[in-house]
């Protein structure tokens, strides 16, 4: 049995590692919502515990829900690998990026809890590969492992969120970062991946922070520009595994690419094909030896501006964002009447008109057909 005591601990410590996530001091915390800095210092030490409006105010100061003071979560990082420019540590990034960390770290805690309340097991099949040392060899034998032929992935999200890896897409303000990713002890393997970023970026993101996840259990935060040797391995196994070398070294011959300097028409079709952008499919050909190098480079900029998978995406954006597992999840969660509908609307970020809607279509959506 919880007593009041406990429930003061638990408090405490998640008053303090909410605050301290923001980067906030005590005394900025105490003038934005009208309380003595003595008075959050208690709070957090345990000496005494806040009333139930400071609560709601101090969860919507520290963007969590109200029940994550509630009870004891799962730790935060306590060690980050910043593949950032000129930035070390959480402090350094900017408030509105920490708040969308947050965000990520709250969606991770839900889908969790999710899972739990309807008795949904999660399998994570991802190895634990410390001594790789080839990012082509790696990549071909996680897609051998995974039952891959020598094609396209069609669905990168739907494979690795199949291996138990938690993948949600968030904007993250002025592009400072590409993605995260963050093996958790509770929620596990899980990654945030820039949803400001064009969608053969966000795959190629969403592929080189498996590597990391394969190769070591930090927390990493990646602009993919970096040249270190842990993100050169990274950005190697992505290209390897999302263009498997037999693959495009055919097409690109059909295509009559190879040892050209090909300029976007040319190459506009393969970054399709392996849902990539312009540059990674330029620099996989560059590396290996199908177009001279240097060829990636010379046309850097002017690609930089071209977008491609202009079709209107299958999905709304928040859907999108959130991801399947995680969207199903919170419907059969309200399904089988262990969420009401305004923490379903909560979930989801959307209102409770379109919680309601979007349940319902999934009802007929699902509903078998009638008559033979």
């Amino acid at each position: 049995m919880t007593t009041m005591s406990d429930r003061t601990r638990i408090i405490g410590r998640q008053l303090r590692t909410a605050r301290e996530a923001l980067g906030l001091s005590k005394e900025a915390v105490a003038a934005r919502i009208g309380a003595a800095e003595t008075e959050i210092e208690r709070w957090e030490s345990e000496v005494e515990q806040p009333d139930v409006e400071t609560l709601w105010e101090m969860a919507r100061l520290y963007h969590r829900s109200p029940d994550y003071f509630l009870k004891q979560t799962a730790e935060t990082p306590r060690q980050v690998n910043f593949r950032l420019a000129g930035r070390v540590s959480l402090e350094q990034l900017s408030a509105e990026t920490r708040e969308t960390i947050v965000r990520f770290e709250e969606l991770c805690r839900w889908h969790h809890e999710l899972e739990s309340l309807i008795g949904k097991q999660r399998t994570v099949g991802i190895p634990h590969l410390p001594e790789a040392r080839d990012p082509a060899t790696t990549a071909a034998r996680e897609r051998h492992r995974m039952g891959l032929d020598s094609k396209p992935i069609p669905d990168l999200r739907a494979l690795l969120e199949g291996q138990g890896l938690r993948i949600f897409e968030l904007p993250v303000p002025g592009g400072e970062f590409a993605g995260l990713s963050w093996w958790n002890r509770t929620y596990g393997p899980c990654a945030l991946i820039n949803a400001a970023d064009p969608a053969g970026r966000r795959n190629f993101t969403t592929a080189h922070e498996y590597a990391h996840l394969l190769v070591g259990r930090a927390t990493t935060v990646c602009d993919l520009t970096q040249n270190t040797p842990d993100e050169v391995f990274a950005q190697r196994y992505a290209a390897a595994f999302l263009m498997p070398e037999g693959d495009i070294r055919k097409v690109a011959q059909d295509r009559g690419i190879v040892g050209t300097t090909p300029g976007a028409r040319e190459l506009e079709p393969l970054a399709r094909r392996y849902q990539v952008s312009l540059e990674a499919a330029g620099r996989r050909l560059e590396e290996l030896g199908l177009i001279p190098k240097g060829s990636t480079d010379a046309r850097l900029h002017e690609w930089q501006s071209q977008t491609l998978f202009r079709r209107r995406p299958r999905s709304p954006t928040w859907r999108r964002r959130l991801g399947e597992s995680y969207v199903q999840s919170s419907l059969e969660a309200y399904g089988h009447g262990v969420i009401s509908l305004g923490r379903l609307s909560e979930l989801l970020g959307v209102d409770v008109r379109k919680a309601r809607e979007v349940h319902q279509q999934e009802g007929r959506e699902r509903r078998p057909s009638d008559g033979m």
